[in-house]
């Protein structure tokens, strides 16, 4: 199952053009009851955090953190956790690989409390290995609609049978 969520973030994520070489803002959408929520940064490689909700994920937001020039890859056995930490708050999971990607499936209430924190610069480790320190100036503001994305599509269950179509939502 966190294979199948994987691919899906790598989807999302690799919707960015390759030719972008400068930041974006943080974004939230929803594609048929899946919530996304990422930015790309402004560093070598892009490093892109992403993180994404259905209501299959059972109380955890899968987290993904990319970055162009990692070789990491598919299959790739992962010494972790991943984890996503402040100066006060902490959150983890158990990692997963893909191409250029390390992720985890986190749950949601260590993301509300690590959100409620209104974090500032934020590191990403895998073990005691540092991935990214980053600057999540924004972050907060923008995952107040995420968070409602989440609420609508847990309590809504219901799947669409439409094509997909990205519907930006939020800040």
């Amino acid at each position: 199952m966190k294979v199948l969520y994987t691919a899906t973030m790598l989807v999302a994520l690799s919707g960015i053009p390759a030719k972008a070489q400068s930041a974006m803002p943080w974004k939230a959408t929803e594609v048929n009851g899946q919530c996304n929520y990422m930015k790309m940064f402004a560093d070598t490689g892009l490093t892109t955090v992403g993180f994404q909700s259905n209501a299959a994920l059972d109380g955890k937001v899968f987290t993904a953190i990319t970055n162009r020039n990692w070789s990491v890859a598919a299959g790739d056995q992962i010494i972790g956790p991943l984890t996503i930490q402040t100066d006060t708050v902490s959150a983890e999971g158990v990692p997963v690989a893909g191409a250029h990607l390390v992720g985890a499936a986190i749950p949601v209430d260590m993301l509300t409390r690590f959100v409620k924190a209104d974090p500032r610069t934020v590191e990403f480790r895998l073990g005691s290995k540092l991935l990214a320190r980053l600057d999540f100036i924004g972050f907060k503001s923008g995952w107040t609609a995420f968070a409602a994305c989440m609420a609508k599509s847990t309590t809504a269950g219901a799947e669409q049978t439409s094509p997909p179509k990205a519907k930006p939502f939020g800040n």
